[in-house]
């Protein structure tokens, strides 16, 4: 009768001090490690959200990734280094607007993409 209260006892102790653990775990594999869609332009990092030659932001971008610049995403007007810069969609969507799908980086500096497509600009609202 003792062993059986001492197991039913301990059974349900260890489940709740393993709790933190596999909270900590889930919270270390989040948001950052899994594929989300994100909505913003395809930039170079010369440039990142403001083009600085004149034209349009495609000639912009495609005359700096000639020059040795990297291509990088811009969303809410911060840049992040896209991964896979061999990725054939990134020329063809070169300083547009697009949706892609993607998994950041742990440290949040970059983002490997994995589906690109165009996305609508969504209207700048007017302050009243």
């Amino acid at each position: 009768m003792k062993k059986l209260v001492v197991v039913l006892f301990s059974i349900p102790l260890a489940l709740i001090l393993s709790l933190p653990v596999f909270a900590q775990t889930a919270a270390k594999h989040g948001r950052n490690y899994k594929d989300h869609a994100y909505y913003g332009d395809i930039s170079d990092s010369n440039c990142g959200a403001h083009h600085h030659m004149p034209g349009n932001p495609r000639a912009c971008t495609l005359a700096c990734i000639k020059n040795g610049a990297k291509y990088v995403f811009v969303t809410r007007g911060k840049a992040f280094m896209i991964e896979n810069q061999k990725l054939p969609d990134l020329q063809k969507f070169a300083g547009e607007h697009v949706r892609i799908m993607g998994t950041r980086s742990p440290d949040g500096k970059s983002i490997a993409i994995s589906d690109i497509r165009a996305a609508k600009k969504r209207a700048v609202k007017k302050k009243a």
